[in-house]
């Protein structure tokens, strides 16, 4: 699942970032800056694609986590998730030859970064692919088929046993079919959908926690009925 190796590959970046990037000249202030760059950049991430894969403006808000620098170099692109890689992995390079970062750390990172990309490229696939329709509509008229027939396999039984026995079959196998239907596009802001924005959330507060802060996050509920 694209958005569960998002998960794991955040938090091993948080992880990562938090206990080996650093400024070996001994900044506490720049050091905890650069920290804070990489990780706010990746929640922005993860809240940036959700945003994306939902179609709905993946920028906004972001304010929150991003420079005004990186905000305008991001809506210049078409895909602001890539942008944000490229930042990351531009930086990484110079907190490398600036030495606040040892080389084979630098390389564990990049990988995470090349693991977040893969990702992406999963969770934009899942988005872009479409499902056959003569699959879809086989397998509706295959359903109305059955239960036809089903009729005249108890036509035997009492009447009103018959006529509600036979809503009862058709009915479930609609919504079986309905639920499928829906189950197949996860990224469609409906109940069935990946909980993106309550995963990013989580990843949040995951960050929040170890870097030592006292006011966590606070989610914002936006499904009336189910997790966003």
């Amino acid at each position: 699942m694209a958005w569960e190796s998002i998960k794991n590959s955040s938090r091993s970046w948080f992880r990562m970032i938090l206990k080996l990037v650093g400024d070996r000249k001994g900044n506490l202030e720049e050091e905890q800056m650069l920290r804070d760059l990489f990780i706010d950049r990746q929640v922005a991430w993860n809240y940036i694609l959700a945003a994306r894969l939902r179609g709905k403006d993946p920028l906004s808000g972001m304010q929150k986590y991003l420079s005004a620098k990186d905000i305008a170099y991001l809506k210049a692109l078409d895909n602001a998730n890539v942008g944000i890689l490229s930042l990351q992995s531009r930086d990484l390079l110079r907190t490398l030859e600036m030495g606040e970062i040892d080389i084979y750390y630098h390389v564990e990172l990049e990988e995470i970064l090349g693991d977040l990309e893969t990702a992406l490229g999963t969770a934009e696939r899942i988005k872009t692919t479409d499902f056959p329709v003569l699959y879809d509509r086989l397998f509706e008229v295959s359903i109305y088929i059955f239960c036809a027939l089903l009729t005249y396999a108890i036509k035997d039984s009492f009447t009103i046993l018959e006529v509600a026995f036979s809503i009862l079959i058709t009915s479930i196998f609609v919504m079986i079919n309905e639920i499928a239907r829906n189950m197949q596009d996860p990224f469609e802001d409906l109940p069935t959908d990946t909980p993106m924005q309550s995963i990013s959330h989580y990843l949040e507060r995951s960050a929040a926690q170890l870097r030592g802060q006292k006011e966590m996050p606070i989610a914002v509920h936006e499904g009336k009925y189910f997790i966003k």
